[in-house]
């Protein structure tokens, strides 16, 4: 014989059938699950529904039927114009007064009560944020980029990854879903792709980003085990693998000042270059620290592959005035 707790209105014999329910009278009672006893609650009716965090509507949140009951005390998710049954492998209630949905396993609901699901090799830390949620990088884990099938490329397939976020048509949250879709002629593919190789246009070097000094900045920020982190996530070997990345001349739109290398009008030969930041406003020459990560990047592009190299280019953020 197995028990659930839960919530009543009063003591009642555990071998009753009948036993009111308030859930804001806080008392605990053992009610039996085998049917021959006991009130009616989550397990007796072989579900486990749970209100999902920030879930709305608490009348009809997992109630033992259209709000009866009160929140957790059946397995009906409902609201004015829905009516859901929650349990098995959507367990978690999200509801609001006009709408209602059952969710899978550990999920969350959203702000305007949709389903946030649990979180996935992609986006192991997710974070509720005042706009919405996020992806949290720690040090023990930062997600994982989905593995590329070599196989079904080759096979005439194309490879869709798509995040999206909850919406009225009660889509659930995704981060980096991806399926293999046929792009032969007539198939309800997403897109058209046309490859035409005979065409040569221009070389792409690489991808990449920018070092600007707001990323300087942030990266003397982090924790050691962070920076490791963040060297590995953009230019490691499981990461997204950059190569590449652009060095502004001077100050940027991403630096807390304006400032330039050489301030001496008509100076051709650089006499006067001063290599420097945005950390002071008379800063001294021979000081950048866009360096460390500019070093740490190129570290992890070798040991990534052993002829790998950082590709840098230098450029004003602007016209020159």
């Amino acid at each position: 014989v197995l028990f659930a707790l839960a919530r009543t209105e009063g003591p009642c014999d555990v071998d009753s059938r009948s036993c009111g329910h308030d859930d804001a009278a806080g008392l605990v009672q053992l009610r039996r699950t085998d049917g021959k006893g006991g009130a009616r609650s989550n397990a007796t009716r072989g579900t486990s529904c749970t209100c999902g965090e920030n879930s709305g509507n608490p009348g009809s949140c997992c109630s033992i039927d259209d709000g009866k009951g009160g929140k957790n005390s059946g397995d009906f998710c409902g609201s004015m114009f829905h009516k859901n049954t929650c349990g098995g492998e959507t367990p978690v209630c999200c509801t609001s007064s006009g709408d209602a949905q059952c969710c899978v396993e550990g999920s969350v609901c959203s702000h305007d009560w949709h389903c946030i699901e649990p979180t996935t090799a992609a986006c192991p830390n997710r974070v509720k944020l005042e706009a919405g949620f996020a992806c949290e990088c720690t040090c023990e884990s930062c997600g994982v980029l989905p593995t590329v099938d070599m196989a079904e490329l080759k096979a005439g397939k194309a490879m869709i990854v798509t995040s999206t976020a909850p919406s009225k048509s009660k889509d659930s949250a995704r981060f980096m879903d991806f399926k293999y879709q046929p792009l032969a002629a007539g198939s309800s593919s997403q897109m058209d792709i046309e490859l035409q190789p005979d065409a040569t246009k221009q070389e792409i070097l690489g991808f990449g980003g920018a070092f600007t000094d707001a990323v300087a900045w942030h990266y003397d920020e982090l924790s050691t085990c962070m920076k490791k982190t963040f060297i590995e996530q953009h230019f490691g070997a499981t990461g997204l693998g950059y190569t590449t990345g652009r060095v502004p001349m001077g100050a940027s739109d991403f630096s807390r000042m304006n400032y330039v290398l050489d301030n001496t009008t008509d100076d051709y030969d650089l006499e006067h270059f001063c290599l420097r930041d945005d950390r002071e406003t008379d800063a001294p020459c021979g000081s950048d620290y866009k360096v460390s990560v500019i070093k740490a990047a190129q570290d992890e592009i070798q040991k990534a592959s052993s002829d790998g190299t950082l590709k840098l280019f230098v450029s004003s953020w602007s016209a020159p005035l």
